[in-house]
């Protein structure tokens, strides 16, 4: 089931477009439409709402609402193939998307978090891993890039933050 709607408000010909979404079965072409332009969704379960309203006066769209992601299949384009079984729950408030997403990684738990301010440009991402094999965890460009060849399990947190527009990076893990 989906609905949606349109309120009009021709004085200020401002436009405002609702979605709700409850039990969606998400494709490729339905995950294109995710605003995070660095995580791909390839398949799941969608539930949520959504609200874009553009502001003609101040000519900008914002765009409002909590999508939920249930046993989701999504690529992250800093990290080599596809993770799979995600539950994962996405915010946008106008200029702020933030997500928090869990899976199993070979039944060891990890966590992603990542907050995105649009006009600054800036992404904030925290990795959690908790006795996930080496193996897993290079498949993350960051630790790839490095040329690492190690074994064993890793726990531990990598905290990430990346302006896109300056590509200014820093990293800090424990």
């Amino acid at each position: 089931n989906s609905s949606n709607y349109c309120v009009c408000d021709i004085r200020r010909k401002d436009a405002r477009l609702n979605f709700g979404f409850e039990n969606i079965k998400i494709t490729e072409e339905l995950g294109q439409y995710a605003q995070v332009e660095m995580i791909k969704v390839k398949d799941g379960i969608l539930t949520g709402a959504l609200k874009m309203e553009q502001n003609k006066i101040r000519k900008k769209t914002y765009i409002l609402g909590s999508l939920k992601i249930k046993n989701g299949k999504l690529s992250y384009v800093d990290f080599d193939g596809d993770i799979e079984n995600v539950d994962a729950v996405i915010d946008m408030k106008n200029d702020d998307i933030t997500v928090d997403a869990k899976t199993s990684i070979e039944n060891h738990p990890v966590t992603f978090k990542l907050s995105y301010n649009m006009p600054k440009q800036d992404i904030k991402i925290k990795l959690t891993t908790d006795n996930v094999p080496f193996k897993e965890i290079a498949r993350y460009k960051v630790i790839k890039d490095f040329n690492v060849n190690a074994s064993g399990n890793v726990t531990g947190e990598l905290d990430a933050a990346v302006n896109v527009q300056s590509k200014e990076f820093t990293l800090d893990g424990k």
